[in-house]
């Protein structure tokens, strides 16, 4: 079995509590080939779960899962277009929904007619989950779901609260684009279906994670590649002046845990899985260039393309009050795993050219 001795100390020590609480159950990861859901299947297997993996690979990769696994069942299906799902969901403790269609914020922006089709994707799962009675389904929900009014301010220190999440029941709820909207739906529909049932909700709301297996759609593999390949002037979208909460990818499969074993007599919940910290996207770009040993001449700051909100951060109140914790790895370490990965990978892109075509694509 491929394990997880390679994820930082701070992470792997959470694990001991959790894996009083998972050890031998039967898990459904769907989208369990992509990027976060990847290292939840092997943080799962480290804690001797049995794991189905419903997948379709149009943007996860079957080299993300450990091969020849016993207690590993790789299932590959679209789940859109699937109608006989029963099957999958049966004899299931708990049930991890990550399957999306998504992608970085040039993908989003771009195809926002695709996102759409998550909502339909949502609904199949929790009606599987709810009819053969789970005890839980984590929903993977996002940040982009709080109203934009709250992360709108440059260089902000406010951080986003589940007190004032912007549920579809209130008046202020108007979430960051097509993707923030869907993943809004997905909790009220998660929330309203749950009511009643034998199964809890829970929407872990996910801040800017990035890692060792992520693409270069997303920031923070975007930057590391520009970085690489020397590209100077160095582009960033926007002004940098952009704030985000960046999390390592072990924190945010903990946090995704900690939301499984929410023992709180909630039928549903909303619950931050992220960094406290703002971080700019300048200061990012700098840590990149320090561990790299190199920088630019010139950086070229593009106000043409998508930038985001102005300032995303986590309010970490309430992961803190339910289970002492908060994510623990920092920027420096993160960033240096992830580099160290991201240099190894024969198939990255060697020029502009190259890493271009993939900024906008799943």
């Amino acid at each position: 079995m491929r394990n997880i001795n390679n994820w930082p100390e701070s992470s792997l020590s959470q694990l001991t509590f959790l894996t009083s609480k998972y050890q031998n159950k039967k898990i459904l990861v769907t989208g369990g080939a992509s990027f976060i859901g990847s290292h939840l299947v092997d943080a799962l297997l480290s804690m001797n779960c049995k794991v189905r993996v419903l997948d379709d690979f149009s943007s996860g990769k079957r080299e993300n899962l450990p091969a020849n696994e016993p207690n590993l069942e790789i299932i590959e299906l679209d789940l859109f277009d699937s109608h006989e799902l029963t099957e999958y969901f049966s004899g299931v403790d708990a049930v991890f929904h990550l399957a999306a269609i998504h992608g970085g914020r040039g993908f989003i922006e771009k195809y926002p007619e695709k996102m759409m089709m998550n909502l339909g994707i949502d609904t199949k799962v929790f009606q599987e989950a709810i009819s053969a009675q789970v005890d839980f389904v984590v929903h993977a929900s996002s940040a982009c779901a709080y109203p934009i009014s709250q992360q709108n301010l440059i260089g902000a220190a406010n951080r986003l609260s589940e007190k004032e999440s912007g549920t579809m029941e209130n008046e202020g709820a108007f979430p960051d684009g097509a993707y923030g909207w869907t993943k809004l739906i997905g909790e009220y529909q998660l929330k309203q279906m749950t009511s009643g049932t034998k199964t809890k909700g829970r929407s872990a709301r996910i801040f800017t994670a990035y890692g060792e297996r992520e693409n270069e759609s997303h920031a923070a593999i975007a930057l590391i590649a520009r970085g690489l390949i020397h590209l100077d002037p160095y582009t960033i979208w926007g002004n940098g002046l952009q704030t985000r909460n960046f999390t390592y990818v072990s924190d945010t499969v903990i946090g995704l845990l900690l939301a499984g074993v929410d023992e709180s007599s909630d039928q549903f919940s909303i619950l931050n899985v992220g960094t406290s910290n703002h971080v700019t996207v300048n200061d990012f770009i700098e840590t990149i260039f320090k561990i790299i040993d190199w920088k630019p001449n010139e950086i070229f700051r593009d106000l043409d393309k998508p930038q985001g909100v102005a300032a995303r951060a986590s309010d970490n109140d309430l992961i803190r009050s339910k289970f002492k914790w908060e994510p623990t790895v920092s920027i420096q370490e993160g960033l240096e795993r992830t580099i160290k990965w991201y240099r190894d990978q024969d198939s990255r892109p060697t020029t502009f050219e190259e890493l271009e075509k993939l900024l906008e694509s799943r």
